[in-house]
């Protein structure tokens, strides 16, 4: 687990106490989906996506909720555009493992590649969901997995 220091930015902090919060559940001192549980599985999908933390996403899925769920109905954008434009990337990767359809378009007719905001973690993302666009599930575990780890360093 990284220290944070002083002077860290937000984008830090965060990482900082999502790792914190994942060693908290890794020693059983608290429920994952505790803060999670609310008035349907597409609302907790959407407060895990919002919050980056893709470890209650993959829960989640594992227990029936939909990672294609719309997410944002005023745009017709669905998680995995969401997570796109935030530039959650393991969040992405685990919405496209829970079978999120990375060909979905929203109201204007945009992919969540097309709605990815270019930043220095873009080309990241953008890869792994051209990737998932080919459906060559077989070939997409290994990359997805180099490319997160290059995407995280």
């Amino acid at each position: 687990m990284r220290i944070l220091q002083g002077g860290a930015d937000s984008q830090n902090e965060a990482a900082w106490r999502a790792e914190l919060e994942e060693s908290k559940i890794d020693m059983g001192l608290i429920d994952p989906l505790a803060s999670y549980i609310g008035p349907s599985p597409t609302e907790a999908m959407r407060k895990a996506v919002m919050e980056d933390n893709a470890f209650v996403v993959k829960s989640l899925v594992t227990r029936g909720a939909d990672a294609s769920a719309i997410a944002e109905e005023d745009s017709g954008s669905t998680l995995l555009h969401v997570s796109a434009m935030r530039g959650h990337l393991r969040t992405v990767t685990a919405l496209l493992q829970g079978g999120a359809d990375p060909l979905a378009k929203d109201r204007e007719g945009c992919t969540p590649r097309q709605r990815v905001v270019s930043d220095r973690a873009a080309s990241g993302l953008k890869a792994v969901l051209k990737l998932w666009e080919g459906r060559k599930v077989n070939d997409v575990a290994p990359a997805v997995e180099t490319v997160v780890r290059k995407t995280a360093s």
